[in-house]
């Protein structure tokens, strides 16, 4: 079994696209049906109250809508997607333990939406004892402070989960609890020989110029790029995860720009399965 690409599935057909005009005049056309003669002017309170009607039907359907996306695993958010991972087994995880008697204190860390999403499409996967490497992931992303988590086979038999540690988690008790977890009866095969190593963060820097088009404030383009190659880095920041030069010159050409000349990485980088590309540093200079 494979594990689903949300991304690729189709728009639901039940969310149904919205318009105003076209509930407006299909109330219009309801109300004509009834009285024949009426001349139904913009400016008839009878319109006023028909115009009213149709924004209430319109926000109706709206939540309508917005209610059926939330019962779908691909849309649901907060604790909607936290009952639909109920029912596979699957709870929210924290990531960093929080110390209330801090000061000040400091709230844990909670595994956001689209982690517990991954992690509910790959549950199906956990029920398999046939040792399949997405089973092995899914298993070990289910232990609290595991922030990733990747299986290699280097020899026939021989299982290499690599765990990468959420921020501040102590390493050892978090290898401890895998190592259980996927050597469990249930989980691992008799045949699979399975080990458990720390993964880790790998720091990278970018450095870019960028060349603006006539008239944006260069503040606002620059902020906007740094924003831009966040965003990116922070979707490829996981085990074996390769960071592009195009996806980043994809991110520094925001608004504004004319062109990007990307100074470092030189080149693509392609950390290994136990390594996860981090941005530690970001330089960006801007003219004309």
């Amino acid at each position: 079994m494979t594990a689903i690409d949300l991304a690729r599935l189709p728009p639901p057909d039940v969310v149904e696209p919205l318009d105003f005009d076209t509930i407006f005049a299909d109330l219009v056309a309801a109300v004509r049906r009834e009285m024949p003669d009426l001349d139904l002017r913009d400016s008839d309170p009878a319109a006023k109250i028909l115009q009213a009607a149709a924004y209430r039907e319109l926000a109706l359907r709206a939540r309508v809508n917005a209610a059926a996306r939330q019962s779908m695993v691909a849309f649901a958010t907060g604790a909607n997607l936290d009952h639909l991972a109920a029912l596979f087994g699957v709870v929210r995880k924290t990531l960093v333990l929080g110390d209330p008697d801090a000061r000040p204190p400091r709230p844990p860390v909670i595994e956001d939406d689209e982690a517990l999403r991954g992690r509910v499409v790959l549950a199906l996967e956990g029920m398999t004892t046939a040792g399949p490497r997405a089973a092995y992931v899914s298993h070990a992303l289910a232990v609290d402070g595991v922030a990733s988590a990747a299986v290699a086979s280097p020899a026939p038999g021989e299982v290499v989960v690599h765990v990468l540690p959420g921020e501040g988690v102590a390493v050892e008790p978090l290898l401890d609890a895998v190592a259980r977890a996927v050597n469990a009866d249930h989980v691992r095969p008799l045949t699979d020989q399975v080990r458990v190593a720390a993964a880790r963060r790998v720091g990278y820097q970018v450095e870019a110029r960028l060349t603006l088009l006539a008239g944006p404030d260069p503040a606002v383009v620059s902020a906007a790029a740094r924003a831009a190659v966040a965003a990116y880095a922070a979707s490829r920041a996981d085990l074996g995860r390769v960071v592009a030069r195009s996806g980043l010159i994809g991110a520094l050409h925001c608004d504004g720009v004319e062109s990007v000349d990307l100074i470092a990485p030189a080149a693509d980088l392609h950390p290994a399965t136990d390594e996860a590309p981090v941005l530690d540093g970001l330089r960006v200079e801007v003219g004309r």
